[in-house]
């Protein structure tokens, strides 16, 4: 083959390749946090008693850091590009620690990898975190915690409850499931605190800053 064929070929080959898209890499997933904000929250007088916060459950399909979204019933689906920064069941257990700290409404608020066992236990289970499409209407993220409280020395369950929290989302997308997941995992908090406070027979005494 001729040098100036050999210059020809090359040069085709070279159009060639830049006339053929190239597919798009894909970076690094965009991370996103779960949690509360620092506004205040309502405060109630302490009770002689601690609370140990027990690392959520989740039940199947909300145990990753998976952002979940669903279009058909009973059908789960991950946004590809899209994650939590860590679990969801250890982001829900920090803003429930954060929630009940600034409520004030126990002298000391235990983690669960603490080592200490508190006068009450508060065990949660993650029955529902995700992103609903309905056709005909925009998505809104549903979010279901049971809770249930124990004491003890007393033997057996104080009281329990589910709740149940849904928030419209503000776009179509995984940003549109985030912001409404911590909408709605602020709501889930403040009810969380009211029920155990409720059950407890605890006086509220007015809103608590995320300063104490």
């Amino acid at each position: 083959m001729s040098t100036l064929r050999l210059i020809l070929v090359l040069l085709c080959l070279a159009l060639t390749a830049a006339c053929v898209p190239t597919p798009k890499r894909n970076g690094a997933a965009d991370v996103f946090q779960l949690g509360i904000s620092n506004t205040a929250t309502p405060g109630y007088a302490v009770l002689k008693a601690t609370l140990s916060i027990a690392r959520p459950s989740a039940q199947a399909g909300y145990d990753s850091r998976a952002i979940v979204y669903s279009s058909t019933p009973y059908r789960l689906n991950h946004y590809r590009n899209s994650r939590w920064v860590d679990t969801p069941a250890r982001m829900i257990e920090s803003a429930l620690a954060a929630g009940f700290e600034r409520s004030g409404l126990f002298q000391a608020v235990l983690r669960g990898g603490s080592g200490q066992v508190g006068t009450y236990r508060l065990n949660t289970e993650i029955v529902q975190l995700r992103q609903v499409f309905q056709e005909g209407s925009s998505s809104s993220l549903e979010l279901s915690l049971h809770v249930q409280l124990s004491e003890r020395g007393a033997g057996g369950l104080a009281a329990s409850k589910l709740i149940q929290i849904s928030v419209p989302a503000p776009s179509e997308d995984a940003q549109g499931a985030v912001h409404a997941a911590n909408a709605a995992l602020e709501k889930a908090v403040l009810e969380t605190v009211a029920f155990v406070a409720d059950t407890l027979g605890a006086t509220a005494v007015g809103a608590q800053s995320s300063q104490g």
